[in-house]
């Protein structure tokens, strides 16, 4: 026959292992009905004491009946070597049904099935990434029972603390619900839904072994609202995340504010979350309010984290599918619309494929990677663009040797564009022009500064060398323009050919002959005062170091022409 010490220990651990994740089960009771429920309370946190030296953990009451149903109100569970006045668990009731068959007829206690109305989990890391559950010891189980759990209407608070006595960065979790089912002793597996605030509701998974620490989360949103408020609340959560997200146009880091754990909207919210319902902070509600989003997208995500066992790196992927997006001119100097992508984020790996943007009838195509390596993140990247307006602006987004070539051709008009980027992280990044295919474009050569209309052809780029194939219409008459250039500054290479056939000679050509290395050609026509058409053709040469300046050889034959 049990004693009261037994019956004790029984209704003791039952409870203590419910509320840290560790069901105890497996003694025999007996006359349960004879003992209150104020007696049961008193031995319940004796024992507490006793075994979870680490813990403060405090309810407000219980109610036990011999049907086998166990309840205890307002659950309040915090390390004691934890940021003051900040529960790690608050559960307003959590519920356990025993077996009332084997209760009554074998005297032993099997608990069934574990309910946790409305659970508030406050989880913090501060500045030296130590988490506030890891300030205590768990209390071993000793019993190889593990029954399901099942959680309504939960609320999680995640905050980072990046500084030693800086602000605490927040991410609300809302209105998770779900069943959790035991594989093993101590593994449960499960799902459940989640909604981050601000966000969509969603389906996750969830794997959770307390035994070796292993744990798995992923699942998928079903749309998701992307804008300046939800990136801003993410990159609070990263080292110098809003610095960066604000140096592309997005958001702008927070000043100010109360420091440190105690001051901080964490704590407020933590303490009096079980009061008013776990509201979301005032201040994450409200970020970017009342200010046009830079960024603006429709997205749909799929994600999995997790950790091998305990102590090992964490491991995540995310895919996101993103519609419908928009970058405004804070991000961009042309804003972009219709913007679509797919998007892969590993530890080790970013990869975008198919982005697709629009500005009018302008369309950008980006494909590429990121790869984590020793040096560093490694890209390659392709970027192509059609129909885009040249002008002047684009010269602060060039290279230095696309800027040479630039400033010697100055075109503008509308092209399409394909470019390469590889960067190992360790040697000066590698942009191939993989093709310039000019579709309406005008070109003014810097050392024959002849206007030429109606561009049309390529350049592309091989190795270092850029191959220059173009054809325009010198007022009404047909130029060509080839050649290659290899731009590297005073080892630049050159040799280009500019031909035309019945240009006039008349003031347009004395402007463009106006130039210092061509004001001898110019005097000679002025001299004889030529007039008339001529077929012409320029060739501009430059030898690396060996011809400090580019040389020009200039051919001119006259047709219909006269001399004075």
């Amino acid at each position: 026959m049990l004693t009261t010490k037994n019956v004790r220990a029984v209704l003791i651990w039952t409870v203590v292992l419910a509320m840290g994740g560790v069901i105890a089960a497996g003694y025999a009771v007996t006359e349960l009905a004879s003992h209150s429920d104020h007696w049961i309370e008193q031995a319940l946190r004796s024992k507490l004491a006793e075994i979870a030296p680490d813990w403060e953990v405090d309810f407000e009451s219980l109610t036990f009946d011999v049907r086998g149903e166990l309840q205890l109100k307002n659950v309040r569970v915090r390390p004691h070597s934890g940021p003051e006045n900040i529960d790690l668990l608050q559960v307003p009731m959590l519920e356990l049904e025993l077996d009332g068959e084997l209760l009554r007829n074998d005297q032993r206690v099997i608990v069934r099935h574990v309910l946790l109305h409305q659970p508030q989990a406050v989880l913090f890391r501060d500045a030296s990434g130590r988490w506030n559950w890891q300030a205590g010891r768990i209390p071993p189980s000793t019993s190889g029972v593990s029954p399901p759990w099942e959680v309504e209407d939960g609320r999680a608070l995640i905050g980072v603390q990046q500084l030693t006595d800086g602000p605490v960065q927040e991410l609300t979790v809302e209105h998770a619900s779900g069943t959790f089912r035991p594989e093993a002793f101590r593994r449960y597996a499960g799902k459940a839904q989640v909604q981050l605030a601000g966000m969509s509701p969603a389906d996750v998974n969830i794997l959770f072994d307390a035994q070796s620490g292993e744990w798995r989360v992923n699942g998928a949103t079903r749309s998701l609202q992307v804008n300046d408020a939800l990136l801003s609340s993410v990159a609070r959560l990263i080292p110098d995340g809003e610095a960066k997200l604000a140096s592309l146009g997005i958001g702008r880091p927070r000043t100010g504010g109360p420091n440190g754990v105690n001051g901080s909207p964490l704590n407020r919210w933590a303490s009096n979350a079980m009061e008013r319902g776990g509201n979301v902070p005032v201040e994450m509600a409200s970020a970017a309010a009342n200010t046009a989003s830079a960024l603006r997208a429709d997205a749909k995500l799929q994600f999995h984290v997790g950790q091998a066992r305990k102590g090992e790196p964490f491991d995540y992927a995310v895919t996101a599918s993103i519609d419908r997006g928009q970058l405004s001119d804070a991000v961009l100097p042309i804003p972009l619309f219709d913007l679509s992508t797919d998007i892969e984020l590993t530890p080790d790996r970013l990869v975008i494929r198919e982005l697709s943007a629009a500005n009018g009838e302008s369309r950008l195509f980006v494909d590429g990677e990121l790869v984590r390596g020793e040096a560093g993140w490694g890209k390659e990247f392709v970027v192509r663009a059609t129909q885009l307006r040249l002008d002047r602006r684009v010269r602060q987004f060039l290279t230095p040797g696309l800027l040479k070539l630039y400033d010697l051709l100055q075109p503008a008009g509308v092209f399409d564009l394909d470019v390469g980027v590889i960067d190992d992280g360790v040697a000066r990044p590698q942009v191939t022009l993989r093709k310039f295919t000019a579709i309406d474009c005008s070109a003014i050569h810097a050392m024959f500064p002849y206007p030429v209309q109606g561009v049309t052809g390529d350049i592309q780029q091989q190795g270092e060398v850029f191959h220059i194939n173009m054809q325009g219409l010198a007022g009404d008459r047909p130029v060509t323009l080839s050649g290659i250039a290899v731009p590297d500054g005073v080892r630049t290479q050159l040799d280009l050919t500019v031909h035309g056939t019945g240009i006039p000679v008349d003031d347009r050509l004395h402007t463009a002959l106006n130039t210092p290395k061509l004001s001898g050609a110019l005097k000679a026509i002025e001299a004889l005062d030529l007039h008339g058409r001529g077929d012409g053709t320029a060739r501009f040469t430059k030898r690396g170091e060996l011809d400090p300046t580019i040389q020009i050889q200039l051919d001119i034959q006259l047709r219909d022409g006269t001399v004075n």
